[in-house]
């Protein structure tokens, strides 16, 4: 982890979750309301993604007590209410997600990181930019990275966005639900060595997939994308 992110999430446990946080709110929950309500957009989307890029990572559980008690200084303890840490650190970042009327963070073309925020009527343009985009690409048979994909879109959307994240697991999980696969199979991480993010399998699973092996699993949906794609009429 970065030290941005870690100074982050140390500002954010540390100072919101301080010993005496239930002066401050009666439960968990009033406090990240206060946080939402005391800090600007920008951190307040920088804290969800630093968040979610934790959780991203496959940390057990004494590993994350240890970082959010110990490194961060949080004095509330989810396990007191029955949670994991990591359940709980999930809570938070959906909580985070829905107190944002905009989302998330762009990479302007120089590559320094900005803020670019999506409001809630740009986001049904972005699905149609984004389903067209993979419709594209599984009917010409080819591989788009997610930061290129993004970096396509107007406006453009980091790879890592909620937004993004959200907009390519609802496309595929509609397309799946019509016959026609996971169409997001086209998005990869790499060209190099594709292969999507694992959001991709966590939503295999979650639709029944039961993947044991990924790369024979997403070659098997990529295969199926493409083959149906051509029987779609160009518009």
């Amino acid at each position: 982890m970065k030290k941005d992110d870690e100074y982050r999430l140390s500002q954010f446990f540390g100072c919101y979750f301080h010993q005496d946080w239930d002066l401050d709110a009666k439960d968990w929950e009033g406090v990240i309301e206060s946080f939402v309500n005391g800090n600007g957009p920008a951190i307040v989307v920088d804290t969800e993604m630093v968040i979610s890029a934790l959780l991203d990572d496959p940390l057990n559980e004494h590993a994350l007590n240890h970082l959010v008690f110990t490194v961060w200084q949080c004095s509330y303890d989810p396990k007191t209410d029955g949670v994991s840490v990591r359940n709980w650190l999930e809570s938070i970042r959906e909580r985070l997600r829905k107190a944002i009327t905009y989302d998330q963070a762009h990479t302007p073309p120089d590559g320094d990181r900005g803020l670019f925020f999506v409001y809630g009527p740009q986001v049904a343009a972005l699905r149609e930019q984004v389903l067209g985009r993979l419709m594209i690409l599984a009917k010409s048979d080819r591989l788009e990275t997610y930061h290129d994909l993004g970096r396509s879109l107007e406006p453009a959307l980091h790879w890592r966005s909620s937004v993004m994240l959200d907009l390519l697991d609802e496309i595929a999980e509609r397309e799946h639900a019509l016959g026609r696969g996971l169409l997001s199979a086209s998005a990869v991480l790499d060209l190099d060595h594709p292969l999507p993010a694992s959001h991709f399998f966590t939503l295999a699973n979650k639709l029944g997939h039961g993947v044991t092996d990924q790369e024979a699993f997403w070659r098997s949906q990529l295969s199926h994308i493409r083959l149906k794609a051509r029987e779609v009429p160009s518009p």
